[in-house]
């Protein structure tokens, strides 16, 4: 609290490491379970890098949207999970990131999607996701997208199916 506002005096609110401050106190508030405050915090944190555009900005942007979609997910606010996870996914791409780095991005899409019984819209990301991950069958993201359509299997009534998903990770 007392960095944030020696960096908001010195600084000024709109300057990049006043953001990372935000960041840190968000990061250190969602460890605390105090959900409402990190929201708030990673929200100040993006709302300063969405002001200071550029290539550097976009990925600590992209993180920030990552952070708010995971804690709209800890709030049960899967829509608006959605939204920030999608637009991170979005910038990670932009920002030339590699697959490791989108793979947290396209779980929280999927995880999203589920919960809001948009199951056609979670297959087909998490088919988008499999097979990118077919060229190399030790990569551990192929298990979580074979899980998820394997869980999409049971719940549309095919155990045959599920249980041959579930068969193929094991």
């Amino acid at each position: 609290q007392q960095a944030l506002a020696l960096g908001l005096a010195t600084l000024g609110p709109t300057h990049n490491n006043v953001a990372a401050m935000h960041r840190e106190r968000a990061d250190c508030e969602l460890e605390l379970g105090r959900l409402d405050d990190a929201h708030a915090s990673y929200l100040a944190a993006l709302t300063i890098l969405d002001s200071n555009a550029g290539q550097l900005r976009q990925r600590e942007a992209a993180d920030a949207h990552g952070a708010l979609g995971e804690v709209d997910t800890y709030r049960g606010e899967y829509e608006e999970a959605l939204r920030h996870s999608t637009r991170e996914l979005e910038l990670l791409r932009a920002s030339g990131v590699d697959d490791a780095g989108l793979a947290t991005a396209r779980a929280y899409i999927v995880l999203s999607l589920l919960e809001l019984g948009r199951d056609a819209e979670a297959r087909e990301a998490l088919v988008a996701a499999e097979a990118g991950y077919l060229a190399d069958d030790a990569d551990p993201r192929r298990f979580f997208a074979s899980v998820g359509l394997g869980e999409l299997e049971r719940r549309a009534g095919d155990l045959d199916a599920a249980e041959a998903r579930f068969a193929a990770t094991a």
